[in-house]
């Protein structure tokens, strides 16, 4: 479940500080597990990411670290672990929040709205499920982490696919992501997997602007790099 917010000068929502201040001094006076400031924003943040076109539709499997989306107050037990049975239910919400409503997908220039959230759980840092698109599928949608699992909360990564519908395979498509504001420096490194099978490869920080992903371009794979804000 959300938190109570209230819009910031800059336009991200921010907690409402109060009820931290309260936490706080409960878990100093009686030893409680103190939870991490949600308003907190993370420094440099890496997103990995994949797109491909299949059965209709097209399928954006994402990979961001948990701390770099704030506003959620993620629960913890001990010396920080992360609840998961209590942070897996506040993922999809936090998806919808922070990458789905900044990520838009165009079909021969039409928005491809929302994406629809198929999945979404909590990854070990370090886990190399992204390296192939049917790995890192197949991982998504595959069972959990157990939920004894000790885990510290800032060093989670939240994994979720999300499906938009298409028209046609070969149309054209691109992509405009402002996920900038996940970090004070991002750099996302996404692959995008052609109907034909081959990967291509881009680079960039920031919010790069339009990134057209034509499946009938010539080149095999392409690193693009380019710095926004």
């Amino acid at each position: 479940m959300r938190n109570t917010t209230q819009e910031s000068a800059t336009g991200r929502h921010r907690p409402r500080r109060a009820g931290f201040v309260g936490l706080g001094a409960l878990a100093l006076l009686f030893g409680l597990p103190s939870a991490p400031a949600a308003h907190e924003i993370a420094s440099d943040v890496t997103i990995r990411a994949f797109v491909k076109l299949e059965d209709g539709q097209l399928r954006f499997l994402v990979r961001v670290p948990l701390m770099a989306l704030a506003d959620f107050q993620w629960p913890v037990t001990g010396p920080g672990f992360l609840s998961l049975d209590k942070a897996e239910p506040m993922l999809r919400d936090a998806v919808q929040a922070w990458i789905s409503v900044y990520v838009r997908f165009y079909e021969n220039g039409r928005s491809l709205g929302d994406g629809t959230i198929r999945a979404a759980r909590i990854s070990r840092p370090g886990s190399e499920s992204f390296n192939d698109y049917g790995e890192a599928l197949a991982h998504v949608t595959g069972p959990g982490l157990p939920s004894n699992t000790q885990l510290i909360w800032d060093q989670a990564l939240v994994d979720a696919l999300l499906d938009y519908p298409i028209q046609s395979p070969p149309s054209s498509f691109s992509l405009e992501p402002r996920l900038a504001l996940l970090g004070l420096r991002t750099t996302t490194v996404l692959r995008f997997v052609t109907p034909e099978g081959e990967t291509r490869a881009y680079q960039y920080h920031g919010n790069p602007g339009l990134i057209r992903l034509d499946p009938r371009w010539y080149h095999a794979a392409f690193t693009f790099v380019r710095s926004g804000t």
